[in-house]
């Protein structure tokens, strides 16, 4: 610092503070490194280094940018070079422990793979070893996808089975039930969805008597909710399999059980009568989802022409045209639904 200002900015103190803190940090990455410590002490000295080099990036960052002409030459060399070290440092010690966390995941490979069986046998749960084995290797769960209305039965009878299993036999057909139960659930909505919106008859404009906009958006939140309940069995048709782990993870199904069962009920939905159904829910899926979709927009042309009529009859004829369009291409869709329909029940 020059005599006429004694006193060190802040810039200067920042520099200052980050090369010194950079010095310590750029002297822990090779205590990490140190294999004959403990894991626990190279943790610590990892996070350590860690913090430290992201204090000294910070301090040196706002040194540089708050250096001035006064004092650029007390800020420039140790800002740098608490830069380049805090960030050399950093990148360093990601490079390591990525390499060792790979390390780390080859020899656990290794071990999995050269384990014999007898050790698997002896961690295993005092029951009868043979059966554990089996399990281990074979699904036992009889995967089946029956007509929706017949889930229920299904799903009783799985539990029922169920009760005369134990361990994770008993588990996996409590899980499988589970997830036909969600299956049919996401199903159920579409039923219920469908009766409160064919309550009402949104296509007739002499029925409507209330033209503020509240009940158009009433009108058109109907026709919304029906498309959300088929959009939502859509995902479930679209995510049967992938789900299935969280009904295996609710009832503590191990990993490898798991892992069993899912290539088990993937081979099952691969088979080429139960790919057809799961395609054929798809496509009636996608067509009640466009019903409602389409209903919106009808709904919305209804109530437009019926506000106009009473507002302004003599220039209503637009309106119904538009009106009948809509409903006109609203029918052929309904038309392709009510087809998708008829092909999924023959599935």
């Amino acid at each position: 610092m020059s005599d006429t200002n004694p006193k060190p900015t802040l810039a200067a103190g920042m520099a200052k503070h980050a090369f010194w803190i950079a010095i310590p940090a750029a002297a822990l990455g090779p205590v990490y490194r140190m294999e004959s410590l403990t894991p626990l002490i190279r943790s610590i000295a990892l996070l350590s280094d860690v913090g430290l080099c992201l204090i000294a990036i910070v301090f040196a960052l706002v040194a540089l940018i708050r250096i001035n002409e006064q004092d650029w030459k007390v800020v420039l060399v140790p800002g740098l070079a608490a830069l380049i070290i805090g960030v050399y440092a950093n990148i360093s010690l990601t490079q390591w422990a990525r390499n060792d966390w790979a390390q780390a995941r080859r020899e656990a490979a290794a071990i999995q793979n050269n384990s014999p069986a007898p050790r698997i046998q002896t961690v295993t749960v005092p029951v009868n070893p043979p059966s554990i084995v089996r399990a281990r290797s074979r699904s036992i769960v009889k995967y089946e996808l029956p007509a929706l209305e017949s889930i229920p039965s299904a799903v009783s009878r799985i539990r029922t089975d169920a009760a005369s299993l134990s361990g994770e036999d008993a588990a996996m057909q409590r899980a499988w039930a589970a997830h036909l139960e969600r299956f049919h659930a996401a199903y159920t909505n579409t039923l219920a969805a469908s009766d409160t919106f064919h309550k009402y008859n949104l296509l007739d404009p002499s029925l409507i008597s209330d033209f503020e906009d509240n009940n158009a958006t009433r009108r058109r939140k109907l026709a919304n909710q029906y498309s959300d309940a088929w959009r939502a069995f859509d995902n479930s048709v679209s995510t049967f399999p992938g789900s299935f782990y969280e009904d295996m993870r609710n009832e503590r199904i191990s990993p490898d059980r798991s892992g069993i069962e899912f290539e088990a009920l993937r081979s099952f939905l691969d088979e080429t009568e139960i790919a057809a159904r799961l395609a054929s829910l798809k496509n009636l899926c996608k067509a009640e989802q466009d019903v409602g979709l389409h209903y919106n927009y009808t709904a919305t042309a209804v109530f437009d022409y019926a506000r106009m009529v009473k507002n302004s009859p003599t220039i209503s004829s637009t309106y119904e045209t538009r009106m009948n369009e809509q409903i006109r291409k609203l029918r052929e869709i309904e038309a392709t639904a009510a087809a998708a329909r008829r092909e999924a029940n023959l599935k």
